[in-house]
């Protein structure tokens, strides 16, 4: 359980140096999480093309609205 706290507080401290304005940390954030994105929408829409297309939605949704995001 430890783990997982620790990579939650790793990841909110990511999301805040983001807001901050620091890409290197979101940058991290999408390699940690691109493949689980990914087979997300792979096993939503079965087609690769539409799958990668799909996460690179979800990440540019995601740096647009960081900065509206609080956490919890």
């Amino acid at each position: 359980m430890d783990k997982k706290v620790d990579s939650i507080s790793e990841d909110l401290e990511w999301v805040q140096r983001s807001q901050d304005g620091d890409q290197e940390a979101f940058s991290e954030l999408v390699r940690k999480y691109q493949k689980k994105v990914y087979y997300l929408a792979y096993g939503m829409v079965g087609n690769r093309e539409d799958a990668l297309d799909i996460a690179q939605e979800a990440f540019l949704k995601a740096f647009r609205f960081l900065k509206s995001f609080q956490g919890g």
